[in-house]
């Protein structure tokens, strides 16, 4: 979680839920530790389905580098 937010300091990043980045206006994702489970949850919103799925699999691809 604390690269993430490391990675991406010179964006809109908010700490509140876990770790929600604002790429633009339209595009974020939010990484969020799972309360019970060894796993964390990724939520994205762009302007179409198909983007927000693209977003998703980045980040979930840099955090599997990651751990």
């Amino acid at each position: 979680m604390r690269t993430i937010v490391d990675e991406n300091q010179e964006r809109d990043v908010e700490l509140v839920d876990g770790v929600r980045v604002r790429l633009d206006g339209e595009r974020w994702f939010l990484v969020l530790p799972d309360a019970s489970d060894p796993t964390v949850n990724i939520y994205a919103e762009a302007p179409s389905g198909d983007e927000a799925d693209r977003l998703i699999g980045e980040v979930a691809a840099r955090i599997e580098q990651l751990v």
